[in-house]
């Protein structure tokens, strides 16, 4: 406890510059400049498409949302979960296929991927619930009661980088006080170490049956060590986290960064040294804003770009780097400077970047972007 109340101060008393004053200024050329593709879009009257999230798999690029209805865009309004594939790297994508839809009067959620590198199959993620009109975080904070009413999580699995996905199956993991828990962004696949070979996915629960988000939200991990046969309940981050992406570092340790449930305007972050069994260090990094709103995380050789948005409110979609395991951030730059919420990014092995977000003029749920560039472009004066 003291070792996390000791990095918890120390980055908490470092105050950092705005996000446009640490973006730094370049003059890409044409044929440098991050190009930008629309692959969902919302059509004004039926749906609506939310919560993107993206999974690159050699040169196969998979990109997953929910169709909502836009009449309530409702976090238990969806009708499907919906994907679209591209195998050139992202650069031209497939037509849209659906992999998950609820039985009447009921929604349906299908957005966590995670890849087992040794078998090659592919997990998607995704919760079913009762329509009712709630948000996601009521879902969390009344899972007990929600799931009396057939609330469970599931997943879907492929065995052709994406092309076909085998019917849902159901899989309750569930915490120390028999809650259930589901992924909320794409997981990772651990490199090194003693825990090499383990998926890891970031996860969200709530300590506690007490009504009142931040006070008993915790981040979390899902954990399997037999290729995705069975899962199991990890480690908890520190209280007043949500929807949170996870990364492993240069030596083997997980690290976490997290939407700040107490709207204290940074992003959290926690550390494990055990392969997400236990997240013993934690705190709050100001040089991260959160404008309440998940954010992407992925690693590219001694790189970790974060992206995620900067504010006011949810608009600026800032990518940064650290050469450092999440210490410092010296490289951002903004990839969209109108309104966008929720991203996700991953890395191609050639070192294009690929952000995944959703965005629009007059709102940020008007469409889900791709943006496409190169690490040279984010990292040129």
């Amino acid at each position: 406890m003291k070792r996390r109340n000791f990095l918890a101060a120390s980055i908490a008393a470092t105050v950092a510059p705005s996000v446009f004053a640490q973006t730094k200024a370049s003059k890409p050329t044409p044929a440098t400049l991050p190009r930008y593709q629309v692959l969902f879009r919302a059509d004004g009257r039926r749906y609506v498409y939310r919560i993107p999230g993206l999974l690159t798999v050699g040169n196969t690029v998979l990109v997953v949302a929910n169709q909502q209805q836009s009449k309530t865009q409702s976090d238990h309004s969806v009708v499907a979960g919906v994907l679209r594939r591209s195998i050139n790297g992202g650069r031209t994508f497939q037509p849209m296929q659906t992999i998950a839809t609820p039985e009447p009067g009921f929604s349906i959620s299908c957005g966590s991927l995670i890849a087992d590198e040794t078998t090659g199959r592919i997990f998607c993620w995704g919760g079913r619930g009762p329509h009712l009109g709630v948000s996601a975080a009521y879902a969390v904070t009344h899972a007990k009661e929600i799931e009396a009413k057939g609330r469970y999580h599931h997943y879907t699995f492929s065995d052709d980088n994406g092309k076909t996905w085998s019917p849902r199956n159901v899989y309750k993991v569930r915490n120390a006080t028999g809650q259930q828990v589901g992924p909320v962004a794409h997981g990772i696949q651990i490199q090194r170490g003693p825990h090499k070979g383990r998926l890891v996915y970031p996860a969200r629960t709530h300590v506690g049956y007490v009504p009142g988000l931040a006070k008993y939200s915790h981040n979390c991990t899902i954990i399997s060590d037999d290729h995705g046969l069975t899962w199991r309940f990890g480690g908890l981050t520190q209280a007043g986290t949500g929807e949170g992406s996870i990364v492993e570092l240069s030596d083997g340790r997980l690290w976490m960064t997290s939407r700040n449930e107490y709207r204290r305007g940074a992003r959290c972050f926690d550390w494990s040294f055990d392969g997400g069994e236990t997240f013993p260090v934690g705190g709050i990094d100001k040089r991260l804003p959160c404008p309440g709103c998940h954010a992407g995380v992925a690693r590219y050789k001694n790189m970790i770009l974060h992206c995620g948005v900067a504010g006011p409110g949810r608009t600026h979609l800032v990518v940064r780097v650290s050469y450092d395991d999440c210490k410092t951030w010296p490289v951002s730059k903004v990839i969209w400077a109108g309104h966008a919420a929720y991203a996700d990014i991953g890395v191609l092995a050639n070192g294009t970047v690929l952000v995944l977000y959703e965005s629009g003029k007059a709102t940020a749920y008007e469409e889900i972007r791709l943006a496409r560039f190169s690490v040279k472009w984010l990292e040129a004066k």
